[in-house]
């Protein structure tokens, strides 16, 4: 009789242990949608900060543009790539909250690369090292202490410089948008205008592809030489104005908005080719 009711003690603590961790244990997602936590369409600013560099991106319109550490366009592609890699996420876990076993998945909340998403709502989340399949990436919310498996992101989907953001060609301007183009080139002057749609000029549709095709190597603040350029553009459309000067070298130097662009020698040879343009339309 004292047996059974030993086994029958021991049994109901058991059951009642496992009940209690049961009840006690964190919300399980399984293969649920990273979207269902933010919904990605309606994303519109990003900020991601790790030890070496912050970078902060907006999205105008239809276009993204950094605004930190340098004020410029961005690259939609790269951008859109990311989000969509989020979109198509899967969250699987969550895998612990113990907070003494986080560096076994690289979680390191003082110094690992922290992501902040604004659209509808607002979430944070920290980037781990990559899963074990290198088929998703450790990930911690920033309001909680649980770890996370998000398939399909990577933990070099983030850990990036500004230069894998900013949009690399010297023209900003949406060509679809320009309305009027101005140029100066050591005195000699060339402009055009849109009629319907349309450049008047037949050379101006190929003076902008050669622009718009040029791209820079480096940026950094300052304008110092600006006034000593011999190629002046200025592209209007009904935002405003984009004015981009460029100063002759062994290699080409670019100035705009307070920013010098370098130019590597095969862009170069084509503002060459676009002042040879120039020159031969120009009065």
């Amino acid at each position: 009789m004292k047996e059974k009711t030993l086994i029958l003690v021991i049994t109901s603590l058991i059951i009642a242990y496992f009940l209690i961790a049961a009840f006690n244990k964190p919300k399980t997602y399984s293969n649920t949608f990273f979207s269902d936590k933010i919904n990605t369409n309606k994303i519109n600013q990003i900020y991601i900060k790790n030890k070496d560099n912050e970078i902060l991106l907006e999205k105008t319109k239809d276009l993204w543009f950094l605004k930190t550490p340098y004020e410029y366009r961005a690259d939609n592609r790269e951008i859109e790539n990311i989000l969509d890699k989020i979109s198509n996420s899967k969250l699987f876990g969550p895998l612990t909250d113990k907070k003494e076993i986080y560096d076994r998945f690289e979680i390191y909340p003082d110094s690992a690369p922290v992501i902040t998403l604004k659209g509808n709502k607002e979430i944070s989340f920290i980037t781990g090292k990559a899963t074990m399949d290198y088929q998703g990436t450790f990930i911690k919310f920033t309001n909680s202490k649980e770890i996370f498996e998000a398939k399909g992101i990577f933990p070099f989907d983030f850990k990036k410089k500004y230069e894998d953001f900013i949009y690399p060609k010297i023209m900003e301007s949406d060509e679809k948008e320009l309305t009027q183009i101005l140029i100066n080139y050591s005195g000699k002057e060339y402009s055009d205008s849109k009629s319907q749609e349309k450049w008047v000029k037949s050379e101006t549709q190929s003076i902008i592809d050669l622009l718009k095709e040029i791209r820079f190597s480096k940026i950094e603040k300052g304008e110092k030489d600006s006034q000593k350029t011999n190629l002046e553009i200025i592209l209007k459309s009904p935002n405003g104005e984009e004015k981009i000067l460029f100063k002759n070298g062994k290699n080409y130097l670019s100035y705009k908005n307070g920013y010098k662009f370098t130019i590597d020698e095969p862009n170069s040879k084509k503002i060459e080719e676009l002042i040879n343009k120039i020159k031969a339309e120009s009065k």
